[in-house]
């Protein structure tokens, strides 16, 4: 399965600052794939606040 770059730096991020990689690759990582920051806005939506509700 092929995926575009943005979709591979979107998975990788998708933890947010919350992983080990370092600030600033997380910050710079956002700031190139918006559907990195997208996907892990998400993911924290999914895990803090739709979670709770079940």
């Amino acid at each position: 399965m092929r995926i575009t770059r943005e979709e591979a730096f979107a998975i990788r991020y998708h933890m947010g600052f919350s992983g080990s990689d370092p600030v600033n690759n997380v910050g710079k990582a956002f700031e190139m794939f918006p559907l990195a920051f997208a996907l892990s806005t998400a993911d924290m939506e999914a895990t803090y606040f739709l979670d709770e509700q079940v």
